[in-house]
């Protein structure tokens, strides 16, 4: 009955439908971990939608502020759940790094958490290089949101040598984890794609 309901939600092309029937597949059969992976998916999808198309129609804003909370604070305890039900498999632990990795300019510490997650998920999978593909991926992102904020005219009072020294040291981190992708498998484009991203913000352009 549970993978019925499961079934039911990947075929529903609404996606509260689909929200509803794996919560009810989920308290049908609470030890399936695919079952929390594939809601927390749908709850970050939602959430995405409803960030990009604010409050709903005579929705007021502190109901919209709090209807976003919430689901962030479900979408990060579904992914939770998964690593919990069963901790020795990498692809719970990749889940739960990419729900903390899509929340990072919403949630304190979720560069930390993503790549806590993704370090467990090697833990279990040392030889996976899309995994240290998605480390680089944090640290390239919060170099390049770091770098937004230096450049924003509105920021007079920010730190600007301590602020380079965040966005280098990330950028150093992002380097070696796509370096580290592109030893497991040298012929991984998208590593090395980003890896070139890397050296055109360090202003390494021959490289």
């Amino acid at each position: 009955v549970a993978n019925a309901n499961k079934d039911k939600a990947l075929k529903n092309s609404e996606r509260n439908k689909a929200i509803e029937y794996f919560v009810e597949s989920a308290n049908i059969n609470p030890h399936d971990a695919r079952t929390y992976r594939l809601l927390s998916q749908t709850v970050l999808t939602e959430l995405a939608y409803d960030l990009k198309n604010g409050p709903k129609k005579d929705e007021s804003r502190e109901n919209y502020n709090a209807r976003l909370q919430n689901q962030i604070a479900s979408v990060v305890n579904i992914a939770l759940r998964a690593t919990n039900v069963n901790p020795a498999d990498s692809q719970n632990w990749i889940n739960r790094g990419l729900i903390y990795e899509n929340l990072l300019t919403l949630v304190g510490g979720a560069d930390q958490a993503a790549v806590n997650s993704y370090n467990e998920s090697l833990v279990r999978n040392p030889a996976d290089p899309a995994t240290h593909l998605r480390i680089g991926n944090v640290y390239l992102t919060l170099a390049d949101i770091q770098q937004g904020a230096v450049n924003n005219p509105k920021n007079q009072n920010i730190d600007f040598v301590a602020a380079r020294k965040q966005i280098n040291d990330n950028l150093a981190k992002a380097e070696d984890s796509f370096k580290k992708a592109i030893s497991l498998y040298n012929n991984f484009g998208q590593a090395l794609y980003n890896l070139a991203v890397v050296y055109d913000r360090e202003n390494k352009l021959p490289d």
